[in-house]
């Protein structure tokens, strides 16, 4: 098992994220008005940038604690919105929902982006001024035209193939809007490979993902993984034998 995992790296991310929003509070790095109690602030500021560790594992869940610590308070109040402790994470969260959520829940997570994107804007003067509304609104742009992208093509019973020549990527939508994906990593040479054509989006994913040829990528699967493996009896006879976890 590798010791560096995605969940690993949304951690680490998280950490740096809350460790500069706690900072930038105090010393005011970006230069933003300061505004109610310095203790509420930093509550909101640190709930923001913490949940971005489940950004891959629950994107919808993530975005949607983002917008509540950041624009839940300015419902009630008026407090300090920053660069590192507001804006970032709302972004990343906003591109996490959009990449690795299905259909739905991506275009919910942006939606409740944009919603948030909105109370910000209309509560904390200096956001909503004419300078900084494209400096809100074009990178959230950017993610909804990722996510157009991402899932116009996608209905029924039609079959994406990623640009790779080394995997053979298959995403289908079922009918009720869940997703199964079929990867071949025969012609895969490593896990570095592996990592770099995508597969652990997939196996985040929550959604079925069948692997052919998988030896090569097994320490990225999750616990609990079913493995199947076709072994030979005889030259006319075969058995299927299934691994639970």
């Amino acid at each position: 098992m590798r010791w560096w995992t995605p969940a690993r790296a949304d951690g680490l991310l998280a950490l740096v994220l809350t460790a500069f929003g706690q900072l930038n509070l105090r010393i005011h790095l970006d230069g933003s008005a300061t505004y109610g109690p310095a203790f509420g602030s930093a509550v909101a500021t640190a709930a923001a940038t913490g949940v971005l560790a489940l950004r891959r594992r629950a994107p919808l869940l993530t975005m949607v604690s983002v917008a509540a610590a950041v624009a839940g308070p300015e419902l009630f109040t008026r407090l300090t919105f920053t660069l590192w402790g507001g804006f970032l994470p709302l972004l990343v969260a906003a591109y996490s929902v959009a990449r690795h959520a299905e259909r739905r829940a991506a275009w919910t997570g942006l939606a409740v982006a944009v919603l948030c994107a909105v109370v910000v804007m209309l509560r904390v003067p200096e956001a909503g001024t004419t300078a900084n509304i494209p400096f809100a609104v074009i990178p959230l742009a950017s993610v909804v035209h990722g996510t157009v992208r991402r899932t116009r093509d996608v209905g029924y019973g039609v079959v994406r193939e990623r640009a790779s020549m080394d995997l053979l990527f298959s995403e289908y939508e079922l009918p009720d809007g869940s997703l199964i994906y079929h990867m071949d990593l025969y012609r895969i040479k490593n896990i570095s490979e592996a990592v770099d054509v995508g597969i652990e989006d997939c196996l985040l994913s929550n959604e079925l993902c069948f692997v052919e040829w998988p030896e090569i990528a097994t320490s990225l699967f999750p616990a609990q993984t079913i493995h199947i493996k076709l072994q030979t009896i005889s030259s006319y006879k075969r058995k299927l034998v299934a691994q639970l976890p």
